[in-house]
């Protein structure tokens, strides 16, 4: 039995005014503290092993991003864990967006953890890998992100890197036996990912012949879609980075026309930030809920800094990859009994999540042309016709969603940082955004043509 402790260097600074730390290289000193904790450990019993584990280094090491002089420090009791996935910029977005720990985004290995596997190739020292192998901080929302074919990738990238190990999990779900655990658990054991997932059609689904064939298809087209997903910390959660907006919320994020209404939403639509509420006691938890944010957003922050236009595009591409492969899998698993409907329910979830995200930022988009384009009744009627047109969209995408809420509880469960949302939040949402349309556009419309116009009714 091996016991592994986890150093994140995470709070060290670059400039200090520490008498013992002024004027040194903060790359000895972290590599001294984390040289004394090794030996620590080792005093403790010979079998156990302390990981470093640099997550945020760059705070200190803003001249040696790879922090190879914080590596060729360490002592041979220290090993190496490192992110394999972060901090190169997102390809194909022309956005200047940098990669955050645990996406899928990239397969890897980062430029990073290339010239970290270099260092410690050069000290004769293994490299570890941290990743994660069922979700994102983007889809805390489901227990896997179902793009099977980039986690695949991933565990085929980080043998090619010559990654010693890897660690699989932090904290968004565990060994919970979903398709992307199993498919990594074995394929880094030597097994060949493509004949898993055949096996997993056939056993799982009961598929045969060429049903296998078009299932990997689809699975293919899923993993593609994710090519164009739009990343960044701003479509994970806006101005708290994570956990908030239309991405997240999906078929329960409402569509809000007056900022400055609070819509009589209920109080699950405004709670705090998961990860936050878990360090706080309860009566703590209870005094920061009572002026918790709302976890919806009202603004277009969500599509910075691509911009609406290149956002919208994104969005629609990504959608309609994946909408295609969802179709494609749906027309093969349906009626292939409960593991297939379960995979079909988090697939289409997906779907439902990628349609919301379009509809809150076209619909931000048309409130702020109404509001701040010039244009005579004509045109005000017109703009005031595409609200209405998005909303009817979005009822509709909310409702679909309220039969497989029903009856898969994964679904919107939140097992990392608590429940993301419900039934109840979509109906919610589903009656504010028939408020928005029946109600206040109308009144809104009303009001505007009597005093800007004189026009009436």
């Amino acid at each position: 039995t091996t016991e592994i402790y986890t150093l994140s260097l995470h709070d060290a600074l670059p400039i200090s005014n520490c008498p013992h730390c002024r004027g040194r290289s903060p790359s000895v000193e972290a590599a001294r503290l984390v040289n004394s904790l090794g030996a620590a450990v080792k005093k403790t019993g010979a079998h156990k092993a302390l990981y470093a584990w640099p997550y945020s280094a760059w705070i200190w090491s803003s001249r040696d991003p790879a922090e190879r002089e914080w590596i060729g420090a360490l002592s041979p009791d220290v090993s190496v864990l490192s992110n394999f996935d972060g901090y190169d910029e997102v390809p194909g977005t022309a956005a200047g967006v940098r990669l955050f720990d645990y996406n899928i985004t990239c397969i890897g290995p980062s430029s990073t953890f290339v010239r970290q596997a270099e260092s410690c190739r050069d000290t004769g020292r293994p490299l570890f890998a941290k990743v994660e192998t069922c979700t994102t901080p983007e889809a805390f929302f489901l227990p896997y992100l179902p793009v099977h074919f980039r986690w695949l990738e991933r565990v085929r990238a980080m043998k090619k890197a010559g990654a010693a190990g890897f660690v699989g999990q932090w904290r968004f779900f565990g060994m919970n036996g979903s398709p992307p655990e199993e498919l990594q658990y074995k394929a880094a054991w030597g097994e060949d990912g493509d004949d898993l997932l055949e096996t997993i059609c056939r056993r799982d689904f009961l598929l045969e012949g060429r049903e296998v064939a078009e299932a990997l298809a689809a699975w293919r087209l899923l993993s593609r879609a994710w090519d164009v997903f739009p990343y960044s910390a701003m479509t994970c959660g806006e101005r708290a980075a994570y956990m908030r907006g239309p991405f997240y919320l999906g078929p329960a994020h409402p569509l809000i026309f007056d900022v400055q209404d609070s819509y009589n939403l209920p109080p699950s639509f405004r709670l705090l930030r998961g990860d936050a509420a878990e360090m706080a006691s309860p009566d703590e938890l209870a005094e920061l809920q009572r002026s918790a944010k709302p976890r919806y957003v009202s603004d277009l922050l969500v599509t910075l800094p691509f911009g609406v236009e290149r956002y919208l595009e994104l969005v629609a591409s990504c959608r309609a990859a994946w909408s295609e492969g969802w179709q494609r899998l749906h027309r093969i698993l349906r009626g292939r009994g409960d593991r297939a409907e379960r995979e079909l329910a988090i697939v289409e979830t997906i779907d439902s999540h990628l349609r919301t995200l379009e509809n809150v930022v076209k619909f931000y988009h048309a409130r702020d042309v109404l509001q701040n384009t010039p244009g005579g009744p004509m045109e005000f009627k017109a703009r005031l016709d595409v609200l209405g047109r998005i909303i009817d969209d979005e009822i509709a995408n909310a409702e679909r969603m309220l039969p497989l809420l029903e009856a898969d509880p994964r679904i919107g469960y939140g097992h990392c940082y608590g429940p993301v949302y419900d039934a109840a939040m979509v109906r919610a949402k589903v009656a504010q955004c028939r408020f928005v349309r029946d109600v206040e556009l109308p009144r809104f419309s009303q009001v505007v043509r009597f005093h800007v116009w004189l026009e009436s009714p």
